[in-house]
């Protein structure tokens, strides 16, 4: 696979859901490769994910990969799934259950601060407030505004 459309790849996956969802579908598409009832385009457009769908659909069309030739397809899963081991995690707490956009915006940045290999496990808080929690390799960092307001209340009381 070129290094372009690993960057690719690898830059599009934004959280572990991502990378669960993207084995779980390269599975899929690797039984129907041998089954002559299920067209490869088929299982594209209806049993796998829309960024699974997107991701295959758009690297075989940088890597020049036709859908008839199965050993490439094959390849590229191999590499697909090499690709999802190297990815690292950056668990983020915050307050609120986040959008879409809101994820696409944070995986973005540690993407772009970090490494094409971070991806995102969010998790809830609603004892936050404000900002947020991030660990990172046994690292942790609180960038809410909590422990600012327990010090400031712990200085009143004394």
């Amino acid at each position: 696979m070129k290094q372009s459309s690993k960057n690719l790849f690898l830059y599009k996956i934004q959280t572990t859901y991502d990378v669960a969802k993207i084995q779980e579908d390269i599975e899929l598409i690797s039984e129907s490769l041998f089954s002559p009832k299920e067209k490869l385009e088929h299982i594209l457009q209806t049993q796998v994910s829309y960024l699974t769908s997107e991701l295959f659909q758009e690297i075989m069309k940088q890597e020049d990969i036709l859908i008839s030739d199965i050993d490439s397809i094959k390849s590229l899963m191999e590499e697909m799934l090499t690709l999802l081991k190297l990815c690292t995690v950056v668990i983020l707490e915050i307050a609120i259950p986040p959008t879409n956009d809101l994820i696409s915006l944070i995986g973005n940045k540690i993407k772009e601060i970090g490494s094409y290999t971070m991806v995102l496990e969010i998790h809830t808080n609603q004892n936050l407030i404000g900002g947020a929690t991030i660990a990172y390799k046994g690292k942790y960092k609180n960038y809410s505004i909590k422990p600012i307001l327990t010090s400031i209340l712990d200085n009143y009381h004394k």
